[in-house]
């Protein structure tokens, strides 16, 4: 393989080599040994992330190299590319020796010349230092503000432009913003209209799937997808500028907007209170969808935050998917949509592969006799191809297919460009659906990554009132997009309300209902091991060793009427590899130990405990009987509820049980803070992102002494650092009002 490609392409290495020499020559002139060594690091440092970024995105390090600069994706990226660990940690070794050392090698090399030039009696006449030295840097810095070809900028020009990314911040209004990038009559959130076809929707974001996969050079890869592409709707799709990377694509389709947030990029998500962005999302669940993401890892390019900014009812990721490859992706999404088309509401679920990732996939070895002969992506993209045959056939063997929009979409093009695509000069993605596209003004033009929420909504038949940031301009490309670089910039960060220092409020102790606590909820009895939702006997201990004495349990029936604490029996089925119909009976949860090591909960081990533990209170999650749960439950004076119904609040309230109100019931109760206050409720449990959306509300109920309960909130990582986000809004209090918080670990 040509070494060139291995960092960008032939223009792209010559910088580098260019780039090198530029910080070798000076090298010569430093003397002393500290200084050489400052020197030889610094260079070497300098270069190495250069060179990192060429072999991870095939260009200089810029916004979607720097917006990944974080603990936890450094940390994900690492496992990926195993190969360029080596590689750079060869040539680490290699640039230090070389800058430390260069005056002795200047030397040997002065020595070789002489007896060249001897041995063929050469004479280079006189040299001047000077003017040879200027020469070469000023074509350097000329060749470095080049751009080459591929979208490729030459080192100068790469890192001028991340520059004018990183130094646009905005303090301007969202109306402002608008205005100034030409945004006439946008229609905000309390004024969406849209009519729907009472369709389900599904859409897979493909990891770096290009089209180039859906050609005849890569038919014996994808024979399935090749023949879907001329039995459904197929359309070439181009990659913009601000939506290459996967976050920045997934906000690319839901907002149509590229994702240039400045400084601030992934980490505004975790900070977010309140949104003016219109979204693909927020159309949606003014239809009233359910919406659900499926992935590998959410925590990957801030994308739980990301989701919890759009208000996802469910994120399900490695935390519940057993070794999350694209098969156990597939097999959650077929089970999830099972649940959902049992329900009388209709759903949107996404779900986002990763196998195929660059440079050389991720290998299930489930699939080594059926991929006989296959390596490294081309093993990922013919083991993605037979899982997506695998569910077109469920889809169609469940009669789902008719009532149901199927969209694949690549997330992006290969940041770095694999071996197999070496000889492909046209990359591209592409928009695969069952249904088409009736949209006239797309007609000439291309369709780029910003169109994507109004195609998907097209797609969809859902006809709406929303105008995208495509709308507004006659022609789309990277030059419009870099040309409103700083208005969009403006536009996305005016359009996310973050906490400031103004909100620096330590949380303070309050009463519900007649206990003093701290308002901290050991969510699903805690954290144990790294592992969450596992309701166990081993978390109700360790949370309480930490100082919890707030304790919530999912309280479910087996199918022989025994309550248990178990969060979703499907992702208890998978947990315990329990292939039976669910619910299963008492006798058959009991003796199944969670992930081989944890020890079920029953309502008899809920009485023990809680009678050995004074202090501690149990807060209930899915159960909705107040009256028979309560005659099983000893201790009722120690016992908060959530409850989903006004009759069970009716209930509730007869028999003296403290009683959290739910989303559903706020939602039926219309908003309306009169009827909150006739019930006299204590408390409420929301999610985050249903305080994101009705913050006025839920701050006006806080005013009238109701206290929320927050779930929904985790972790992320900024500047290389962990940041508990739970603890963040423990401390930081963007909202600005007491309430509770739902957490996986005690907060100091």
């Amino acid at each position: 393989m040509n070494i060139f490609n291995y960092f960008g392409g032939r223009f792209t290495s010559f910088n580098l080599i260019l780039f090198i020499l530029c910080l070798l020559i000076p090298a010569k002139f430093v003397k002393t040994k500290l200084l050489k060594l400052i020197y030889s690091t610094t260079c070497t440092m300098l270069i190495l992330s250069q060179a990192i970024s060429l072999i991870i995105t095939e260009n200089f390090i810029g916004y979607e190299f720097i917006v990944h600069t974080n603990y936890y994706d450094i940390i994900t990226m690492l496992k990926l590319y195993q190969n360029i660990i080596i590689i750079v940690s060869i040539m680490s070794v290699l640039l230090m020796v070389m800058f430390y050392f260069i005056e002795n090698i200047s030397r040997y090399i002065s020595l070789w010349l002489d007896k060249v030039k001897k041995k063929y009696d050469i004479n280079f006449g006189k040299i001047n230092i000077r003017y040879e030295f200027t020469t070469f840097y000023l074509v350097s810095i000329i060749f470095f503000s080049l751009d080459g070809n591929f979208d490729n900028k030459g080192i100068l020009s790469k890192t001028i432009e991340t520059i004018s990314f990183f130094t646009t911040n905005s303090n301007s209004s969202f109306q402002k913003s608008l205005d100034e990038i030409g945004i006439n009559n946008y229609v905000g959130l309390d004024n969406i209209n849209a009519v729907g076809n009472n369709k389900d929707i599904i859409i897979i974001s493909l990891e770096s799937f290009e089209a180039a996969y859906l050609t005849e050079k890569f038919s014996h890869l994808t024979p399935f997808l090749n023949r879907l592409k001329n039995e459904w709707y197929y359309y070439d799709m181009e990659q913009n500028i601000g939506s290459n990377w996967t976050s920045g694509s997934l906000y690319t389709m839901f907002t149509g907007i590229p994702s240039f947030f400045g400084r601030k990029h992934n980490s505004i998500f975790h900070t977010a209170y309140k949104k003016e962005i219109v979204g693909l999302p927020d159309i949606l669940k003014k239809l009233n969808y359910d919406l659900t993401f499926i992935t590998k890892d959410a925590k990957f390019s801030g994308t739980r935050a990301l989701l919890g900014c759009f208000g996802f009812d469910r994120v399900i990721d490695d935390r519940e998917l057993n070794d999350g490859y694209d098969q156990d992706i597939f097999v959650r999404l077929k089970s999830e949509i099972i649940r959902s088309k049992s329900r009388d509401k209709h759903f949107a679920i996404f779900a986002s592969t990763l196998d195929t990732h660059g440079p050389n996939g991720i290998m299930d070895k489930r699939f080594l006799e059926l991929m006989n002969g296959l390596d490294d992506l081309e093993y990922s993209a013919a083991i993605l191809d037979y899982l997506i045959k695998d569910f077109f056939q469920f889809m169609k063997k469940n009669n789902f297919l008719d009532s149901t929009t199927i969209i694949f979409l690549p997330a992006h093009l290969y940041m770095v460009k694999p071996s197999i695509f070496h000889s492909i000069n046209e990359r591209q993605l592409f928009y695969l659906s069952n249904s088409e596209i009736e949209l006239d003004d797309l007609d000439d033009n291309s369709i780029y990554q910003v169109h994507m929420p109004k195609i998907i909504l097209s797609s969809c038949g859902i006809d709406h009132n929303i105008k995208f940031f495509s709308d507004y301009f006659t022609t789309i490309n990277d030059s419009l997009i870099l040309e409103k670089q700083s208005q969009i910039t403006s536009l996305n960060i005016s359009g996310f309300k973050t906490a400031t220092s103004d909100y620096n409020l330590e949380m303070k102790k309050v009463q519900i209902n007649d206990f003093d606590s701290d308002l901290l909820v050991a969510h699903a009895a805690g954290e144990i091991d790294g592992f969450v939702y596992t309701n166990s006997l081993e978390a109700l201990n360790n949370s309480y060793r930490e100082g919890f004495k707030l304790f919530e349990l999912d309280i479910n029936k087996t199918s022989d009427d025994h309550y248990v604490a178990v969060h979703d029996w499907e992702e208890w089925a998978n947990i315990v590899q329990y292939n039976n119909k669910l619910p299963p009976d008492y006798n058959s949860f009991m003796t199944k130990r969670l992930y081989d090591k944890f020890t079920p909960v029953d309502i008899n081990t809920i009485n023990y405990w809680f009678g050995e533990h004074k202090d501690a209170i149990l807060v209930t999650d899915k159960v909705n009987e107040p009256y028979l749960f309560s005659k099983s439950f000893k201790y009722n004076d120690r016992l908060i509820m959530e409850l989903f119904s006004l009759d069970s609040i009716s209930t509730a309230k007869t028999l003296k049980i403290k009683v959290l109100l739910s989303e559903n019931v706020i939602k039926e109760l219309n908003f309306d803070k009169r009827k909150f206050l006739e019930l006299n409720i204590k408390g409420i449990a929301v999610s985050n992102s249903f305080v994101l959306e009705n913050q006025r509300f839920v701050q006006e109920l806080s005013k009238s002494g109701i206290t929320p309960f927050i779930y929904g909130i985790n972790d992320y990582f900024i500047g290389g650092n962990v940041i508990n986000n739970e603890n963040y809004f423990r401390t930081k209090n963007p909202y600005g009002f007491n309430f509770g918080l739902y957490s996986d670990r005690y907060l100091q």
